[in-house]
């Protein structure tokens, strides 16, 4: 029984160290696997070199390259190394700064958490090529401007050393070098164009393409030019419409599409409250100089008045102007500024037409109006016994506006059966049009409020009038606004 005790303990303590087993292998981290496939494109004091990482070890690789040296066995910490990067799969490193005619031995390296890995060596050896300067040519101009030019070069050799800087170099004088106006195209041979900005109109200039190694810089053929003599036109533009409109001012402005070749030195903006404005007819504002879209405010303008707005812009050639365009500025708020409570015919002309050819004065009523007391034509079946009432009545006052206005009143022109009469308003002795209905009703059998048209500011001669064959006549709280 002891015996049987003991082998099972044994088999127990085997399969926990199987188990423990298989759990370190699961968790045991590796150095990545890589190896170069090649080693090319050797030249005087450079190489190339492809790398594959097969496997990272099952952790991330943080840092891979390649080692390099004239010694066998180069590691991370004896030679000179490149940095490509993280991660695995292929790569390609780059060695540059290479003794020319020399030997070199290249190990690829990967580094993940366990630590560094290296692959087998490979050793290469640099060329002794005789660098040389590039070889190239200037090509023609085109696209030839009054300011503008395009040309170029076409390089046919780099000399044995990488192209670094390429373009056109050009001026007045002959044989223009980088020390005169430049381009900068880029790098490598072929061939490239250049963009000439900033040339003067009728100039003749000198150009050559130019490109740059170690070695130096060469130019190609030299070439020449002459711009053409510049027309300056007037500027073409056009007016923006209208914004930001209040009582007295707005945004206006323009945009200029092109100088007309000539540079812009006076722009802005004229307006009127008739039409066609200019700068010499109207008022004016100048907004800066040169072209593109430009705005401002205008101020100090009236109230609800049509105002109409060019741009303009000036060069050399002359002023032009853009579209017109117009605008209405806003109405203010009216404010109440008095009411006449009809308490009193002080100052008042009033006259009222009977069906006998009589005719008398307006009174006053402390019964019969909107809200109390008004002004009242004489009863027909009192009061002299005008009887029905014909022709023309009115009331006639005078009245000072410190600014543009109107008036409103309320009226009853009693005929069982019909409408209330629209008075003629007169403002010293011109009609103003219907005025309008804004309160009450129009049945006669009730009061209606009517407005007036706007009335200029300064002192004025008002005549309320009413034409027809009614009964009654009432008028009553004339209220005065102004804006």
């Amino acid at each position: 029984m002891k015996l049987r005790n003991v082998w099972i303990f044994l088999l127990m303590l085997l399969g926990c160290e199987q188990v423990n087993l298989k759990w370190n292998l699961d968790e045991k981290k590796l150095l990545p696997l890589l190896e170069i496939e090649d080693v090319y494109d050797v030249k005087n004091t450079e190489a190339s070199v492809d790398v594959n990482i097969s496997f990272n070890g099952g952790s991330e690789v943080t840092k891979r390259g390649v080692c390099w040296s004239t010694e066998q066995n180069p590691t991370f910490y004896n030679a000179e190394i490149t940095d490509d990067g993280t991660g695995g799969g292929q790569f390609t490193s780059y060695i540059s700064g290479l003794k020319t005619n020399t030997t070199y031995f290249v190990i690829a390296y990967a580094t993940n958490e366990d630590g560094t890995a290296y692959s087998d060596q490979l050793s290469f050896k640099t060329t002794n090529n005789l660098m040389s300067l590039p070889s190239l040519t200037t090509l023609n101009v085109t696209n030839l401007t009054t300011s503008s030019a395009e040309s170029g070069g076409d390089i046919s050799s780099d000399g044995g050393a990488p192209v670094t800087q390429r373009g056109v170099c050009w001026g007045t004088n002959a044989n223009p070098t980088l020390a005169n106006n430049k381009t900068n195209d880029g790098i490598g041979t072929g061939d490239y164009t250049s963009l000439l900005n900033g040339l003067m109109p009728s100039t003749i200039y000198y150009l050559r393409a130019y490109a740059t190694n170690q070695v130096g810089t060469s130019y190609g053929n030299q070439t020449s030019f002459t711009t053409p003599n510049i027309t300056i036109l007037k500027p073409l533009l056009t007016t923006l419409q209208a914004s930001n409109i209040s009582t007295t001012s707005a945004g206006c402005g323009g945009n200029i599409s092109s100088d007309g070749g000539g540079s812009i030195s006076q722009r802005g903006i004229c307006w009127s409250n008739s039409p066609d404005p200019t700068i010499e007819n109207s008022s004016s504002l100048v907004i800066g100089s040169g072209i593109g879209t430009f705005t401002s405010t205008v101020t100090g303008l009236t109230p609800n008045t049509t105002y109409y707005v060019k741009a303009y812009a000036t060069n050399s050639a002359g002023i032009s102007y853009g579209n017109q365009i117009s605008f209405t500025t806003s109405q203010p708020l009216p404010k109440l500024i008095s009411t006449n409570n009809c308490s009193s015919l002080s100052g008042v002309t009033s006259n009222y037409n009977g069906i006998n050819g009589a005719s008398a004065a307006w009174g006053l009523s402390s019964s019969n109006g909107y809200s109390g007391s008004c002004w009242a034509a004489p009863d027909p079946n009192q009061s002299g016994k005008l009887g029905m009432a014909v022709g023309t009545h009115y009331v006639e006052f005078n009245k000072s506006f410190t600014n543009n206005g109107y008036i409103e009143l309320w009226l009853n022109t009693s005929n069982p059966g019909y409408n209330n009469l629209f008075p003629k308003i007169y403002i010293d002795g011109f009609a103003q049009s219907t005025p309008t209905m804004i309160g009450g009703q129009l049945s006669s059998f009730y009061f209606m409020q009517v407005r007036s048209g706007t009335i200029s500011a300064g002192n004025h001669t008002i005549k309320i009038e009413f034409n027809g064959s009614y009964y009654k006549f009432y008028v009553d709280e004339i209220s005065f606004y102004e804006y």
